[in-house]
């Protein structure tokens, strides 16, 4: 099966799916044409940047990291520039005034949590494993 990834009516880029895993493929045409959110026309030539945004603003290292152990073998590793996005996800909120909903019965609100992935594998070969607290009780 192959998809395409479309933003704003642009390729971003195309997969297959292999094994029950999408592998992205990477296509120069899909590097031209991308905007951010604040209509900043993104420079073609910094492919590693449209890898930052497309693999969900992972760091440098990660790129690296991917360049090195081949998926993305054939990229060309520059420097990153600011990303406004990362810069907004590591400023500090003010604190909520109030708690918030609690729940009144069991199962009226339950939270999860994926944690992973970590560096011993679990059986399997497990590297994630996701939470379900209830509010109410706030067991497991």
């Amino acid at each position: 099966m192959v998809v395409d990834i479309i933003l704003n009516k642009a390729l971003i880029c195309k997969g297959h799916l292999n094994n029950d895993l999408y592998v992205l493929k990477q296509d120069d045409s899909s590097l031209h044409h991308i905007e951010s959110n604040k209509r900043i026309k993104l420079s073609p030539t910094n492919e590693t940047y449209l890898w930052h945004l497309r693999l969900g603003h992972i760091n440098l290292n990660r790129i690296q990291r991917l360049v090195k152990d081949g998926p993305l073998s054939n990229l060309k590793v520059e420097s990153l520039p600011v990303c406004e996005s990362c810069l907004e996800g590591k400023m500090t909120k003010r604190s909520f005034k109030s708690k918030g909903h609690r729940a009144n019965e069991v199962l009226e609100l339950v939270h999860t949590d994926v944690c992973g992935p970590i560096s011993v594998q679990a059986r399997g070969g497990f590297e994630y494993f996701i939470t379900f607290t209830d509010d109410y009780c706030r067991g497991l």
